[in-house]
This record gives structure tokens, sequence and C-alpha cells, in this order.
């Protein structure tokens, strides 16, 4: 696991009550509609964010040749 991931889980403060609370219904299902709508928001901020910034940087750097245009907005959208 990464480092800083982990440390995150070390530093957290434990939940007040935690062993009070009911366990889980077992025929729960582990990805109900709330967790499929907050992963395909996030995964289309993601898009949306990496997408502006490869087509900023390639409308943005004109004056660049075709393939150090390509490159620099590559690059661009990976560091997003």
């Amino acid at each position: 696991m990464d480092l800083a991931a982990s440390a995150t889980f070390v530093a957290e403060p434990e939940e007040e009550g935690i062993m009070s609370k009911p366990p889980i219904d077992p025929k729960e299902k582990f990805m109900n509609r709330t967790m499929i709508i907050n992963i395909a928001l996030g995964a289309l901020s993601l898009f949306a964010a990496v997408s502006a910034t490869y087509l900023f940087t390639w409308f943005g750097n004109s004056n660049l040749e075709s393939a150090s245009r390509l490159t620099m907005s590559q690059t661009v959208a990976f560091a997003t």
C-alpha cells in the first residue's frame, strides 16, 4: 500500500460509538445506487479535467509543430 495513503489511516481518529452500531445487512449490495452515482460523477469530473487541460494545451500552443504539440498536450493531461 502507498505509505502516504496508509499514514492517513493511522492518523485518523476513532469513530465515537462504532461498536454500538448494528451490523450491516449481509443481503445489502456492496455497490448500491449511491456508490455507483458517486463513482460515475468522480469519473466524469476526472474526464472533464483531463480533457480540458489537454485541449487547452493543444490549442494554446498552436505555434509549435504538431509532434511537439501532441507530446506537450499528452504530458499535461497525464500530469493532471
